[in-house]
């Protein structure tokens, strides 16, 4: 596999017109496309307005932005061509987006050489509907999913914004954005309806990927830029895992690969170049703040890493920000379970070994002590 880069710089040199050849200048600078393998590239009306001043002011030289485009906004099968982006850029930038359900990342790169300029991350502001996605899904059914699409754009052009301010550039100047997330966060990133998701027989809008661009789906780049949303697998096995299978090339090895995305949804890909399994579940909800008394986000006071001594007992944490802890996150609840086991505090079945060092019984039940600050 071979992806066709979403976007790219294509400098050319334009034939200037002469007594003997009065050819327009839009039919002139098709020809040059063609001349370079370029046969089928669209050309918007607004490129047209400014290309006589622009030849003519850079001699006929002209750095322009082509980028890949699929027939109706959807990849049909039909044979992709190309769409003119701009014509005399200075700068052509990418964006990778990860649309995460509590956190967004977002990577900048140069497209001329594929460099990685910065890259920046925040949370996702629907977290306010809900820490986990059926808690969104429920409040887009409710008639609030006007409002998640609006709350999520908004995060991710003022991460953006953020990084176009820390770099000196434009919106104007990236051309090119690929997001991936999970089946529920891609459909509430292009609007589209998530209440046959949840419920049998649990089935998305859509599940192909999708090219658009970014004037129609409202972000902070040119407007002319190609939006690629990675595809998704099934209800809950989107396009961040695809997108993780393409980059590693799991689908080229000749052993059977484990791949695990483990995020506020946890997505997992067995499989190798001749079949792939995919399956998904609640992760960050079952982990932290759903099932676990104790269980917080990853934030200031939670404790992160748990380790035993097998010698002494003794519980060592880490904390975040080093102060004194609050609750446990994802991965110190799969860091505690592991060492209660491996330290023989829990046997196979998970139940506490009741001589088990750290072991106690309050209001009727056993618990374990991971750590005591006097009063509690």
């Amino acid at each position: 596999m071979s992806p066709e880069p979403l976007a790219f710089v294509l400098p050319l040199r334009v034939d200037p017109p002469s007594p003997s050849d009065k050819t327009a200048d839009i039919d002139r600078l098709i020809r040059t496309l063609e001349k370079d393998g370029f046969g089928d590239v669209e050309i918007p009306v607004g490129i047209a307005r400014v290309l006589p001043s622009a030849l003519r002011r850079n001699n006929f030289e002209l750095q322009t932005v082509l980028g890949i485009q699929a027939g109706y906004g959807l990849h049909l099968g039909k044979r992709r061509g190309y769409k003119l982006l701009d014509i005399s850029r200075k700068r052509s930038l990418g964006l990778a987006l990860d649309v995460g359900s509590s956190n967004i990342e977002c990577s900048l790169f140069d497209l001329r050489n594929g460099e990685r300029k910065d890259a920046g991350s925040s949370e996702n502001p629907q977290m306010k509907f809900g820490t986990d996605v059926l808690s969104r899904v429920q409040r887009s059914m409710m008639g609030e999913s006007h409002a998640l699409t609006e709350s999520l754009l908004y995060g991710i052009n003022r991460l953006i914004g953020d990084l176009c301010t820390r770099n000196g550039i434009s919106g104007d100047d990236i051309y090119a954005v690929t997001v991936a997330g999970n089946t529920i966060m891609s459909h509430f990133f292009l609007g589209l309806d998530v209440a046959n998701i949840p419920v049998s027989p649990y089935t998305p809008a859509m599940s192909r990927s999708l090219i658009a661009s970014a004037g129609e789906i409202g972000l902070t780049a040119n407007k002319n830029a190609i939006v690629y949303v990675f595809p998704n697998s099934g209800s809950y096995v989107g396009g961040d895992i695809i997108s993780g299978m393409v980059y590693s090339g799991l689908f080229r090895e000749e052993e059977p690969v484990l791949f695990i995305d483990v995020g506020t949804n946890v997505e997992i890909t067995l499989g190798y170049r001749d079949w792939i399994m995919v399956g998904a579940g609640a992760a960050g909800p079952a982990l932290e703040d759903g099932i676990a008394a104790i269980g917080k986000k990853a934030e200031r006071g939670t404790i992160s890493k748990v380790r035993i001594d097998r010698e002494n007992g003794r519980v060592l944490l880490d904390v975040i920000d080093g102060i004194e802890p609050a609750g446990i996150c994802g991965s110190g609840m799969i860091d505690l379970i592991a060492e209660l086991y491996a330290a023989g505090i829990v046997d196979r079945k998970g139940r506490f070994v009741e001589e088990a060092s750290g072991v106690e019984e309050r209001d009727g039940k056993k618990i374990y002590i991971l750590y005591k600050n006097g009063t509690r």
